[in-house]
């Protein structure tokens, strides 16, 4: 599972070497899929079990244990237009070498008999990385989605962008491994 999650990663971006991250002592986490174990197995999940999932946060915790400080925090819900968690993710933020945001689709918003009229995230999302920009500190970006996904507003402000789709129990390890290079 590890190996097939890590090998459907595609790098969208990479500008100025962003990733890998290495020589970085202080990380933010932030967005609603970094600590979803539900949204990350997928619409095709069949037996999978969300509390056996890794979590992106497990994952890039336990690869950067020892080498790098990370503070979470959510910022927003996957959609809806409450904005009081965005202070404290820029918060967290500022005080970060570099800041991992985790944001994407819900497992039921793709898949067979389900669609959304958009391939845009809800703004919600897109508003939380406008406002992380704001930081200067390096963006990026790892979305998770089960379906290509319009990025053009988040491509022009994040360093480095990794589509990790939705990658089942065994996600957060190579998605980590990734990041760390």
């Amino acid at each position: 599972a590890e190996q097939l999650a890590e090998e459907s990663i595609v790098l969208l971006k990479n500008e100025n070497k962003a990733l890998p991250l290495t020589n970085v002592s202080k990380i933010a986490v932030v967005g609603p899929m970094a600590k979803s174990q539900w949204h990350l197995l997928g619409s095709w999940r069949a037996q999978g079990n969300a509390e056996d999932a890794v979590t992106i946060f497990n994952g890039l915790e336990n690869e950067f244990k020892g080498k790098a400080e990370l503070r979470y925090a959510l910022g927003c819900d996957f959609e809806g237009d409450d904005k009081s968690g965005f202070e404290e993710a820029k918060n967290i933020a500022k005080d970060a070498d570099a800041i991992i945001v985790c944001l994407g689709e819900k497992a039921q918003w793709s898949g067979e008999n389900a669609s959304r009229s958009t391939l845009s995230l809800p703004q919600i999302q897109e508003d939380l990385v406008m406002e992380l920009e704001k930081t200067g500190k390096p963006i990026i970006l790892l979305l998770s989605s089960g379906r290509p996904l319009e990025l053009t507003r988040l491509e022009k402000v994040s360093n480095a962008m990794l589509e990790v789709w939705q990658p089942g129990i065994a996600g957060g390890k190579p998605i980590a491994g990734i990041v760390s290079g």
